[in-house]
């Protein structure tokens, strides 16, 4: 399959609501700077006013593409635009999807025509519509298009309080890009330096930067940019092109893969700060006992977080003792308790305490699903879930899921997580947990989820969620695709990241998953 066309038959499977094939797509960019493209959502009585027909060739045309059937694909984007019955949102979706197969077979000149088309079905056209269309006229060879272009995404954010940031990192590397083959590499230089501050693992803008550097003679500074495009790179990113000068430069890609933040590790370093840290506030604490038992509880937290729990569980003893009705303390005791074991003893001190708060609760949870004891773990993260952010209750619906599949369908359904899923997987996934909670489902593959993660703009964001990925992939594979091959695959990648004071990387150590 040409992978050029994945990322745009996500976004027309997401403006079609087709479950089965959802995102179901590897992220790849039409070329290294060009950024996602938008997807509009169609509502579901547009789709269900359409003829059948004409609904069904719109489908198999997203089911071609994704199978990597380009000629009858695009043969039958094309049918499906012909209908003068397409609603509006799907029209706009399909003429996306033939702008990918346009760029995917080089001719950027149609592409244009296409996303052209597609924008002027768009009141206000987004950034990322904007920014797509700078970079088909950049690969078009129409440069000064292409910064017209990008200078109206600029312009429309002049009054942005946050003027320097307001365009985001794919602004930056397009922008850059541009600047380069425009000749003029100390612009783009700074343009990529940018976006890769917003997007610390984002491999298109490490390539972009490394090419330009080549271009200047840099050639140091070109190799540890290409080291670092290989650690964030999909295997199936890697054009031939780059795949040469990998291999010209002695880069090992999958080396590099295994551990995508080199020598450093970001999760790691917070904790060791924060260890630091609660050992000068204990040096200065002597005089206030409240002070001293607030820098224990930073103790505990920081040891826990670096896998010292003997020390933690020390600390924390420390605190309580010095402030006995603190319920924080005794809720930190519950989940260091379960780090080291023993599960019992927290259960107890979870009871005896009436301890209800999310943290204690989550904990119980997975105490309860190490267990076998289903429903009651999904009581537990369902009370939990209750009233938090979509974010997180995307990440604990993803849980539940695989809970239901760990226990071989012997775990009940629970009415809470079968409507959250029902409504909150209707439009698509905007961000990584969303994403995760599709993959789990059996509606996105991990390469869209992977995709989302690396646009985080955090490392220690970063690596906590490839904790997140690796875990629920691992927890899949081997639950329900039976696969334990793949599922220790993804244990290997979760181990080699070492996500310190995740609950990913403890659960996968004491042989959850």
């Amino acid at each position: 399959m040409n992978n050029k066309l994945n990322r745009f038959s996500a976004a027309a499977c997401a403006a079609l609501l087709l479950s089965a094939c959802a995102h179901n797509a590897a992220p790849r960019a039409i070329e290294p700077a060009a950024p996602p493209t938008p997807a509009p959502a169609v509502p579901m009585v547009s789709i269900s006013n359409m003829p059948p027909d004409v609904l069904a060739v719109c489908r198999q045309s997203l089911a071609d593409a994704r199978a990597g059937r380009v000629a009858s694909g695009e043969a039958l984007a094309d049918e499906c635009l012909s209908s003068a019955s397409l609603p509006v949102p799907l029209r706009l979706a399909m003429l996306q999807m033939r702008t990918a197969y346009a760029a995917g077979r080089h001719d950027y000149a149609a592409a244009v025509d296409s996303q052209l088309a597609a924008m002027a079905l768009t009141p206000g056209p987004l950034d990322a519509q904007r920014i797509l269309l700078a970079s088909l006229y950049r690969l078009d060879k129409r440069y000064r298009q292409s910064l017209i272009e990008l200078d109206r995404v600029r312009d429309a954010h002049e009054n942005a309080p946050d003027q320097a940031n307001a365009q985001g990192p794919d602004y930056h590397r397009e922008r850059g890009a541009t600047l380069a083959a425009l000749g003029r590499p100390r612009e783009a230089l700074s343009e990529f330096d940018r976006a890769i501050a917003m997007a610390p693992a984002a491999a298109a803008s490490y390539l972009e930067r490394a090419r330009t550097y080549e271009a200047v003679g840099k050639a140091a500074a070109a190799r540890a940019d290409y080291r670092r495009f290989a650690r964030w790179a999909p295997e199936e990113n890697i054009d031939a092109r780059t795949r040469a000068t990998l291999e010209a430069l002695g880069i090992d890609a999958a080396a590099e893969r295994r551990h995508p933040f080199g020598s450093t590790n970001p999760l790691r370093n917070l904790f060791s700060q924060q260890f630091k840290s609660a050992q000068s506030a204990l040096s200065k604490a002597a005089r206030s006992p409240s002070q001293a038992a607030e820098a224990y509880f930073e103790l505990s937290l920081a040891c826990d977080g670096m896998g010292r729990h003997d020390e933690a569980l020390r600390a924390i003893d420390k605190a309580i003792a010095l402030a006995p009705d603190n319920v924080g303390y005794q809720e930190s005791k519950v989940e260091t308790l379960t780090l080291l074991g023993r599960m019992n003893e927290a259960l107890q001190l979870a009871a005896s305490r009436r301890l209800q708060a999310d943290d204690p609760m989550t904990v119980i949870a997975r105490i309860h699903m190490h267990r076998g004891e289903w429903a009651q773990a999904e009581e537990a993260f369902a009370r939990v879930a209750k009233g938090k952010l979509s974010y997180d209750q995307d990440y604990l619906a993803a849980t539940y899921v695989w809970l239901r599949a760990k226990s071989g369908g012997t775990a009940p359904t629970l009415a809470y997580f079968e409507d959250y899923i029902q409504r909150a997987t209707a439009d698509g996934a905007a961000h990584y947990r969303r994403a995760l909670l599709l993959y789990m489902l059996g509606r996105m593959d991990i390469a869209g989820v992977y995709a989302l993660v690396v646009r985080l703009p955090d490392p220690v964001a970063i690596q906590n969620a490839l904790a997140e990925t690796w875990f629920l992939a691992a927890a899949r594979e081997r639950y329900t695709n039976h696969d334990d091959g793949a599922a220790r695959a993804y244990l290997e990648r979760l181990s080699e990241l070492q996500p310190y004071g995740t609950i990913e990387w403890n659960m996968a150590e004491r042989g959850d998953v």
